[in-house]
């Protein structure tokens, strides 16, 4: 017997098609009892056990097979060109901004659908935070680089896991992205 924790069924379908959903405020206690079997138990924050079915999971190993490549990290680093035109797509238009062709910049304009409302907070912010984890921090840095050296506006990373814990001085006008890879980054929500 053995059980895997992941944050995702696709990383565990190898191994098993038997799976169980952590919902918010939940939690997995796994053991070992003394004859040596392991076991677990869902609880919530507050420890009270909660009792859940196991599913069984309908997606199939080919819809998530890594290919010809070795690892599925070098999948998913070979796969980000196609993965970022499909993010761009439709937010990218063959309209150029009043004055760019004029400047030669040949620039066209980006539609960013949810923030048009908070465009003028955005522009007026003395400065970003932008607060991830892991993987998502190191998306962070990049938007750092390209908020400060394009759009000249100051800008800062930090690890949610730090921010959660600090008393930051922060300005109303300031503006915090919170990025994480699942939506669900304990610390990037908290923080």
């Amino acid at each position: 017997d053995e059980y895997l924790l992941a944050s995702d069924a696709s990383a565990v379908i190898e191994r098993t098609r038997r799976v169980t959903y952590l919902n918010d405020g939940e939690m997995v206690v796994v053991a070992r009892t003394p004859s040596g079997a392991c076991t677990y138990e869902i609880k919530t924050l507050e420890n009270i056990k909660l009792c859940r079915e196991v599913e069984e999971l309908q997606l199939k190993l080919e819809d998530i097979q890594k290919g010809s490549f070795k690892h599925f990290m070098l999948k998913e680093i070979c796969e980000q060109p196609e993965v970022l035109e499909n993010a761009m797509r439709g937010r990218v238009t063959n309209r150029h901004s009043a004055g760019s062709r004029e400047s030669g910049s040949g620039c066209n304009d980006v539609l960013l659908g949810g923030l048009s409302e908070h465009w003028p907070a955005l522009a007026a912010a003395p400065r970003i935070i932008v607060v991830a984890c892991g993987t998502s921090h190191h998306a962070g840095l990049i938007g750092e680089y390209l908020l400060e050296n394009l759009a000249r506006m100051p800008c800062e990373v930090e690890y949610a896991s730090e921010f959660r814990y600090r008393n930051p001085i922060l300005c109303r006008e300031d503006v915090l992205i919170a990025i994480s890879q699942s939506g669900e980054t304990a610390d990037t929500l908290a923080a």
